[in-house]
C-alpha cells in the first residue's frame, strides 16, 4: 500500500470522526435544549394566556377547534409527499412541501395562534388516496378538528388581545413532546457514537498499516 492511500484511509476515517462529532454536538444539544425547554415551560390555559406579558414564551396544550378552517381532506394544516423516482429508478416519497394556517385552540376557552410560519411537527392523521403506492402519487400527513396539539411561542399583543406567535406544533401532548425529543437526543448520540467508533477504526488501521509498512523485513 502506498503512501498516497494511507493518507486518504487516514482521512476517510477522520472525516467520520468530525461528522459524529457534529452531530453529537449540534443535533444532540438541540434535542436537549428542546426537551429542557418543554419542561420548564407549564401549559398555560386561555385566561393564563389573557394575562401574559407580551413577548412571554409560553406552552399550550390544547384542542384544535372547529372554527379552524379544513384545508384539504380532514387536515387545517399538512405535510404534501409526492411519490418519485431516484437516480438509482426506484420509488421514494419526496416532501413537496408544508402547508399552514393560523389556528384557534380551546384550552379552558379559546386561544388563537396568530401566525402560519410555524413549524409543524408530528400528525394526528395520514392520508394517502390509493392502498399502493404508483409513480406520481401523493400523500398527506397532519393535524386535524378535535385532536390535541402543544404549542410553544410567545404572547403577542394586538387590539382583540393576547395571541400566540407559535414557533412550534406538535401534534401531541406536552409529556409527548418532551418524550419525542429525548428519543431523538438518544438515536442522534447513538448515531453519532457509531461514526465516530468507525473513524477511529478506520484511522488506527491506516495509522497501523503504515507503521507495519515501515518495518524493515529481516531474512533469516
Amino acid at each position: 500500500m502506498t503512501t498516497e492511500q494511507r493518507i486518504l484511509i487516514i482521512l476517510f476515517g477522520f472525516f467520520f470522526v468530525v461528522l459524529g462529532s457534529g452531530i453529537g454536538l449540534f443535533i444532540t444539544r438541540g434535542s436537549l435544549q428542546q426537551a429542557d425547554r418543554a419542561e420548564r415551560l407549564d401549559p398555560l390555559s386561555a385566561p393564563a394566556i389573557a394575562q401574559a406579558a407580551h413577548g412571554q414564551e409560553v406552552l399550550v396544550q390544547g384542542v384544535i377547534s372547529s372554527a379552524t378552517p379544513k384545508l384539504r381532506h380532514e387536515f387545517v394544516a399538512y405535510r404534501e409527499e409526492r411519490l418519485e423516482r431516484d437516480s438509482d429508478g426506484d420509488l421514494v416519497w419526496r416532501r413537496v412541501g408544508t402547508t399552514t394556517q393560523p389556528l384557534t385552540l380551546e384550552v379552558e376557552g379559546v386561544i388563537q395562534i396568530s401566525n402560519r410560519d410555524y413549524q409543524l411537527q408530528g400528525s394526528h392523521v395520514n392520508y394517502q388516496s390509493i392502498s399502493w403506492d404508483r409513480y406520481g402519487d401523493r400523500r398527506y400527513s397532519g393535524i386535524v378538528h378535535g385532536h390535541t396539539v402543544t404549542v410553544i411561542g410567545s404572547i403577542v399583543q394586538d387590539g382583540a388581545g393576547n395571541t400566540i406567535n407559535a414557533q412550534i406544533v406538535f401534534a401531541g401532548t406536552h409529556e409527548q413532546y418532551i418524550g419525542e425529543q429525548k428519543l431523538g437526543l438518544s438515536v442522534s448520540f447513538f448515531i453519532g457514537l457509531i461514526f465516530v467508533t468507525f473513524g477511529m477504526l478506520v484511522m488506527i488501521y491506516g495509522i497501523a498499516v503504515r507503521s507495519s509498512a515501515g518495518v524493515p523485513h529481516v531474512r533469516q
